[in-house]
């Protein structure tokens, strides 16, 4: 707990001050202010140092050794940056007192036990121990394996918050993995929608951000213990929505208060591609831009400052899989001798969009296409923990109704915020059509719900009730109560006292499983180096890596090192699942 503690004020060091740079940056090219607050900044900062991080895979090992120059160039920035470097400690001071003022601390402390709780537990994301941890040790040891998508194909999905916490994992001086990122990005950020409720606590506006608070809070402080990859989508996003409505209420549509969230929106796509359908809110935000900017110039600029993302992107996936994008199937140009057979790519395609929609091994979307799945999948989730997030679904694909009612209430709804609702109900189908998990879709989910009832009060319902901050607070503290409880009986969690995690995190559950290391089969590669084959009572997180979760067939290194690479010399993904064909 000691040692997260530490990389968790390191890794918020680190960015700030990259975050810091990134802005002055922005405001140099855009030659104007550019607004964002702590959680802003932050993002920012890890937005550039993703940038760096792949980069600096193509040559070496990202690890804490590549901390070192980033280490320096942030103090550097705190030094000499005094502007920026103040207004960000200014910032930090204003939010403390406020959050912490004796009014709002029976809001703000059982936040608090609540992020603590959550950032104790053992990690709960069950991916974790299917790719998670594996990918980021791979990513820690070594610099950007080619082929490594013919070991495991979820290896090769190249989210952006993998290569960031395989820089702050520390593995190699601490004996064990540390993931510090989702515990700072999602504090950062519910704290930052606790500042929101707090400032409207006698309105309707601030039980409305409390609902938002609410439903976003289920999916990221699951995450918080655990590094996946969905905390810093649903951030991104989130901060950007919010922004953006923020900006279409005030009627002040400027480069100043739109260019972060929109560069976050094109990050996003890049941390998880679950984030694409956010692209859709792209041309209605330049749409609105263009009448007071000049469109053209706005946008070779934005493009000039997302080339080095992309481009360093797309090359680890070239080298990671051999695709441009996996796993795509829809594009496919490069033929290099380490490029994972398209059986793979189509096997991990297939589990995304099949899994979700309980059709999995012999069953596929041809046989079972939408809607046949709808009927079978909503009564399969309506049942046990799934209960809530059916009905959250039921409550976002019905919210045309809350603009009708808004409509028929008020005879006037402002069109550029319907317009940005829109656009996310799109999102909201989009997700569900193709592969509706839900952690993919919180966000879309969210937002549908919430974007009319925030526009009703913010405009409509902006009368302050004093038993509307007694209500909060009793809600506040059931929410907190009952989820507090939830994580201590989930599956994922084992009995552990404070002398178990004081100085280490506690251990994903999984590692005390499968552990008959003995007997676990393998083969050997073409250099003599052992290639494990999990089995249902062999997993790969008690090995040494090389481990194939999935028989792809025959692999053999490419070279006598591990970061030479792997190619596939005999397909057989067809053969051992059938269904893939």
């Amino acid at each position: 707990m000691i040692l997260t503690a530490i990389d968790s004020l390191l890794l918020l060091y680190i960015t700030a001050g990259l975050g810091i740079l990134m802005l002055a940056l922005l405001q140099k090219i855009f030659r104007q202010p550019v607004e964002a607050n702590i959680l802003g900044v932050v993002l920012a900062g890890l937005m550039s140092s993703t940038v760096y991080f792949n980069l600096v895979s193509f040559w070496l090992p990202v690890n804490y050794v590549t901390l070192i120059p980033l280490f320096a160039l942030s103090s550097f920035i705190f030094l000499k940056n005094k502007k920026g470097t103040a207004q960000f400690l200014s910032s930090i001071k204003k939010r403390a007192r406020f959050i912490f003022a004796r009014a709002n601390l029976w809001f703000t402390i059982p936040v608090l036990a609540l992020l603590f709780a959550y950032w104790i537990v053992p990690p709960i994301n069950i991916d974790s121990s299917g790719y998670h941890y594996a990918t980021i040790e791979w990513y820690e040891k070594y610099k950007a394996v080619p082929g490594l998508a013919n070991v495991h194909g979820r290896y090769a999905f190249n989210a952006a918050a993998f290569i960031i916490q395989s820089a702050y994992s520390f593995t190699g001086l601490t004996g064990q993995a540390l993931y510090p990122l989702n515990g700072v990005i999602t504090a950062l950020f519910l704290l930052w929608l606790l500042t929101r409720v707090l400032k409207n606590k006698n309105t309707a506006l601030g039980f409305a951000y409390y609902l938002l608070f609410f439903f976003l809070g289920r999916i990221t402080l699951l995450n918080i213990s655990s590094p996946s990859s969905d905390a810093l989508v649903i951030i991104c996003l989130s901060y950007a929505i919010i922004k953006y409505f923020d900006v279409l209420i005030a009627k002040n549509i400027s480069v100043q208060f739109i260019l972060l969230p929109f560069l976050l929106v094109l990050y996003a796509v890049v941390a998880k591609l679950s984030a694409f359908p956010a692209l859709l809110t792209i041309p209605f935000i330049l749409y609105l831009l263009k009448k007071q900017e000049r469109i053209f110039p706005f946008v070779i600029r934005v493009c000039i400052i997302c080339l080095p993302l992309y481009v360093t992107w797309f090359c680890r996936n070239i080298i990671l899989s051999g695709y441009l994008v996996y796993p795509l199937p829809y594009i496919d140009i490069f033929n290099f001798d380490w490029k994972a057979p398209k059986d793979v790519l189509m096997m991990d395609y297939i589990n995304i969009q099949n899994a979700p929609k309980l059709l999995i091994n012999n069953v596929s979307l041809k046989t079972n296409p939408f809607p046949g799945w709808v009927l079978p999948w909503l009564a399969a989730r309506a049942k046990k923990d799934y209960f809530a997030d059916v009905l959250f679904l039921l409550m976002a694909l019905s919210s045309p109704l809350y603009w009708i009612i808004i409509y028929i209430k008020r005879k006037k709804i402002s069109a550029p915020v319907f317009v940005l609702w829109l656009l996310v109900y799109a999102a909201v189908w989009m997700w569900f059509i193709n592969s509706p998990e839900f952690r993919f879709g919180a966000i879309f989910i969210s937002f549908a719900i919430m974007l009319p009832f925030l526009f009703l009060a913010v405009t409509g319902l902006q009368k302050s009730y004093s038993f509307m901050r007694i209500a909060l607070i009793g809600i506040l503290l059931v929410s907190v109560t009952y989820y507090t409880r939830k994580v201590f009986t989930q599956d994922t969690t084992y009995a552990f006292s404070l002398k178990d995690c004081w100085l280490y995190p506690l251990k994903d559950k999984h590692y005390y499983l499968h552990n008959n290391k003995a007997d676990f089969k393998y083969v050997l590669l073409n250099t003599g180096v052992k290639l494990y084959m999990a089995d249902s009572v062999h997993d790969c997180l008690n090995v040494a890596q090389p481990c194939m979760v999935w028989d792809y067939g025959t692999i053999e290194m490419r070279g006598n090192k591990m970061q030479d690479g792997f190619r596939n010399v005999k397909d057989e993904v067809g053969k051992n699942y059938p269904y893939v064909r």
